[in-house]
């Protein structure tokens, strides 16, 4: 199966690319954040370079860093397309692709993405330019910070509208503006 990439029709979205998670003495810093800090303006300069429309988001927590610890609850829809203005930005845009990018991997990114499809979007997971923090084990085994997604078989798999790639991938996809996810 190939998506066309058509811009008009592709959104990359970055999530929380904030100095917080970055910046060691911010009140979310990851340590995996540095791992994608290369590759997420090549993605954005190659959505800018063939048109793509290119959403931002950021998190938002109280001046004094009151809420940095409620990462499991720290927004109503820690997904960009449930329950949020962003399903309506992608509607009114005649948006059907969506290209996932930023932090937090294991709450925004992934949950995004799988939102996205269940509302029948194509959904793009660039599995480093996303990152997270290392979680706990919970008592089901510990949670990866990054790397390719723990629900990676919810994010690819039968119904073809859902591919994991790598920056590199992202960005010839974007130039030649097809994208083959198998």
């Amino acid at each position: 199966m190939v998506y066309e990439l058509a811009p008009k029709r592709t959104a990359l979205l970055i999530i929380d690319a904030q100095r917080e998670y970055f910046n060691e003495d911010g009140a979310l810093f990851t340590p995996h954040a540095g791992e994608i800090l290369a590759n997420l303006p090549r993605i954005l300069g190659g959505a800018r370079d063939s048109g793509t429309q290119v959403i931002f988001t950021r998190h938002v927590n109280a001046a004094d860093g009151s809420d940095a610890e409620r990462m499991a609850d720290f927004d109503d829809a820690p997904s960009f397309v449930e329950g949020t203005k962003g399903v309506e930005i992608l509607k009114t845009s005649g948006v059907t692709t969506l290209i996932v990018t930023g932090l937090i991997t294991q709450y925004c990114s992934v949950t995004t993405t799988r939102h996205g499809h269940d509302l029948n979007y194509r959904m793009v997971f660039v599995v480093d330019a996303n990152a997270g923090p290392e979680l706990p084990d919970a008592g089901f085994g510990a949670v990866p910070p990054r790397r390719r997604p723990s629900c990676d078989r919810r994010l690819t798999g039968e119904r073809h509208r859902r591919a994991v790639i790598d920056t590199e991938a992202t960005v010839n996809a974007l130039r030649s503006q097809t994208l083959h996810p198998g």
